[in-house]
């Protein structure tokens, strides 16, 4: 009697170590799997974060970062602007740094082996860079006469055209050389606040308008202000530290302001003030957000 029990006993010790050991089996097969899964996610995070980085990190991007920088806001057409407006002459020398800084970075593009739409697009903006130069005299000497800033402007109005499709070919040759599935990186991202904040944004706009009052002008202000909002909550999107959420917001506090600029100079308008007159009421400041954005570079 105690034989077949001690045997039914063996029978069942056997199949439960079989149990334990397909278990294990499974168990191992499990985590191997997972390891698997998440070694590869983390090799594609690994990747693609080195991707971004090499896009960030590349010659032709930061050299067209640093154009767009020089020739935009806080630089060559905001210094200009402001000086057609206010007259004051230490503004002339803010002017010449941006100007220069700007070729020197256009100096660093040529220097990345462009090809020919490149090349065309860099004498583009060059040439522009320095016929705004050569103005800058000639409103120093038409300021020295009295002129108004609305008769300076009219003497020394400069086609922008050629420049600004200069930048967007070298933006299209600067996406196109990033790797495929990289996404807008950061430094794009800073790129495209810095355009619509400047040369032919909201900057350049917003000045126009102050010392054209031409209506139509409006909608461009509008247009820029709110394709900067969506490089804000693009570049949140991307994941950002505490100080880039500082910088974005303060960014952002601006773009409200010259809002409420535009608002004013709209109410102004017509109403027989001087540029001069409209720009000290609306006088905004732009610390916040050239700081801002030298915190995202």
């Amino acid at each position: 009697m105690a034989a077949p029990i001690f045997n039914a006993f063996n029978n069942l010790k056997i199949r439960t170590l079989g149990f334990i050991v397909i278990g294990f089996v499974l168990g191992s097969g499990a985590i191997f799997i997972g390891s698997s899964v998440l070694t590869s996610s983390k090799i594609g995070e690994a990747q693609s974060l080195w991707t971004k980085y090499k896009a960030d990190t590349s010659p032709k991007a930061l050299a067209l970062n640093s154009i767009v920088e020089h020739v935009g806001y806080g630089g060559m057409i905001h210094h200009f602007k402001n000086y057609v407006l206010r007259k004051d002459a230490p503004r002339i020398a803010k002017f010449q740094i941006s100007a220069g800084a700007a070729m020197a970075a256009l100096d660093r593009y040529a220097n990345t082996a462009p090809n020919a739409d490149e090349k065309a697009a860099l004498d583009a903006i060059r040439k522009t860079v320095a016929v705004y130069s050569q103005k800058i005299a000639v409103v120093s000497g038409l300021a020295a006469e009295g002129k108004t800033a609305r008769e300076i402007d009219q003497t020394v109005k400069i086609s922008d055209k050629a420049a600004i499709a200069g930048i967007a070919t070298l933006t299209d040759a600067v996406r196109s050389g990033r790797e495929d599935g990289a996404g807008a990186t950061k430094t794009e991202l800073v790129k495209g606040l810095r355009d619509g904040f400047g040369y032919g944004g909201m900057i350049h706009q917003f000045k126009n308008y102050v010392l054209r009052q031409d209506a139509p002008r409006i909608e461009k202000v509008r247009k820029a202000m709110s394709g900067l909002r969506a490089t804000i909550e693009r570049y949140r999107a991307s994941g950002v530290d505490e100080k880039e959420e500082k910088a974005l917001s303060d960014i952002a506090g601006v773009i409200d302001a010259y809002g409420a600029g535009l608002a004013k100079v709209e109410e102004l308008a017509g109403s027989g003030l001087t540029p001069e007159q409209i720009d000290k009421q609306v006088k905004v400041n732009d610390g916040p957000a050239l700081k801002g954005l030298a915190t995202l570079v």
